[in-house]
C-alpha cells in the first residue's frame, strides 16, 4: 500500500503541486489523472522517490520512498519519455538489464515478448514513442517489482500499443501482483482499466 499524505513540491517559483493526499492499494490499479499542468509529472517523480517533497510524505509499506533503496529496488518507474541505448536493439537491453538487475526474469521476459511481438532483433532506433513504452513495460514487469509506475502511457502511442499496454497493465496484477499506478491526462480518462483513481487540479485551482 502506497500512502500520500500533504504532499506539497514548489519548482522553481510555481508552486506544481498542494496538498495532496490519497491512498493506493496494494495491487491495484490506480489512475492519476488531470488537466495539462496539473502536476502529474511531478508527482509520479515524487511516489517513486526521484523528487524529494517539500512537505508531506509518500510512505510505502509503512516506509518511507526518498533516499531509501530497499523500497525503490520493489518499484519501477516507466516515465513519459523512456530512454533506451539507440545503439541497441532488444537483445541488448535485455542482455543490460539483466547485468544490472539481478531479479530479471527471462522466462517472463521471454513469454511477454512474444505475447506482445517484440522481437529480439527490433532496434530502438526505430521505433515509435509508443512502441519504447511497451517495451519499457515488458522489461518493468520481468523484474517482477511490486509497484510499476507508467507516466503518461496515451501520448505518442498508437492504437496497436494502447491496447497492448492496456493489456500489460492487467498482466502485471493478474501475473506477478504488481499494483499498477499511471497517469493520463483526463480528457483520456477510461482509456485503460483502473480500479479507482484520483483527480489532481492545478494549486490556483484549490
Amino acid at each position: 500500500m502506497i500512502e500520500v499524505h500533504n504532499i506539497t513540491k514548489q519548482i522553481n517559483d510555481t508552486i506544481v503541486l498542494e496538498r495532496v493526499s490519497f491512498t493506493i492499494p496494494g495491487s491495484s490499479v490506480f489512475c492519476i489523472h488531470g488537466e495539462k499542468g496539473s502536476g502529474k509529472s511531478s508527482l509520479m517523480r515524487i511516489l517513486t522517490g526521484v523528487y524529494r517533497p517539500d512537505s508531506g510524505t509518500v510512505v510505502v509499506d509503512d516506509r518511507p520512498v526518498f533516499d531509501n533503496p530497499v523500497i525503490k529496488n520493489r518499484l519501477f518507474f516507466v516515465p513519459d519519455d523512456p530512454y533506451m541505448f539507440p545503439g541497441r536493439n532488444v537483445a541488448g537491453m535485455t542482455a543490460y538489464y539483466r547485468d544490472i538487475f539481478g531479479r530479471f526474469d527471462r522466462e517472463l521476459f521471454d513469454t511477454l515478448a512474444s505475447e506482445y511481438g517484440i522481437k529480439a532483433s527490433d532496434r530502438i532506433s526505430s521505433m515509435t514513442s509508443g512502441r519504447l513504452k511497451s517495451v519499457s513495460l515488458v522489461l518493468a514487469m520481468s523484474l517482477r517489482p511490486d509497484y510499476i509506475f507508467i507516466d503518461d502511457p496515451v501520448t505518442g502511442t498508437g492504437e496497436d500499443d494502447r491496447q497492448a499496454i492496456s493489456q500489460m497493465i492487467g498482466s502485471a496484477r493478474e501475473n506477478i501482483g504488481a499494483a499498477v499506478i499511471y497517469s493520463i491526462c483526463s480528457r483520456d480518462l477510461g482509456a485503460y482499466p483502473a480500479d479507482s483513481e484520483y483527480m489532481l487540479v492545478k494549486p490556483e485551482q484549490i
